[in-house]
């Protein structure tokens, strides 16, 4: 989630204005692979870092049309400059609460991404 974060937010430094259909724009980036445009990555918004567009719908009806934003809170933490709960607990797609402990840009993506390579546009970089 924190590396779709990161992909959301280069979008935005480029795109200051409107709303970013995500699942287009992952299925374009071939490097990251099937696992990141699954779904995990719009549980985004209960930590307010990214934001849904309202009153949007598909053509079947449902309110699930795939237009968000980066918020300010989602920039912060891209950036480093904060860091969120580390985890929270929804239940029947309703946030209940934030769980103990917070966490970093740096600690969610682990060892396995290459923070800088990433933010300087090295889209699907791992750490070397």
């Amino acid at each position: 989630m924190a590396y779709v974060a990161i992909l959301i937010h280069r979008h935005f430094l480029y795109n200051s204005e409107g709303w970013l259909h995500v699942p287009e724009y992952l299925s374009g980036m071939s490097a990251i692979g099937a696992a990141i445009r699954g779904g995990d990555w719009s549980k985004l918004r209960y930590w307010k870092i990214i934001e849904e567009k309202p009153e949007e719908k598909r053509q079947d009806g449902s309110t699930r049309a795939g237009f968000y934003r980066i918020t300010p809170t989602g920039v912060s933490f891209v950036k480093g400059e904060i860091k969120v709960p580390k985890s929270i607990l929804i239940y029947n797609d309703k946030f209940i609460k934030y769980g103990k402990g917070t966490v970093s840009i740096h600690e969610c993506l682990g060892k396995k991404f290459d923070y800088a390579a990433l933010m300087a546009g090295n889209v699907g970089t791992l750490a070397v």
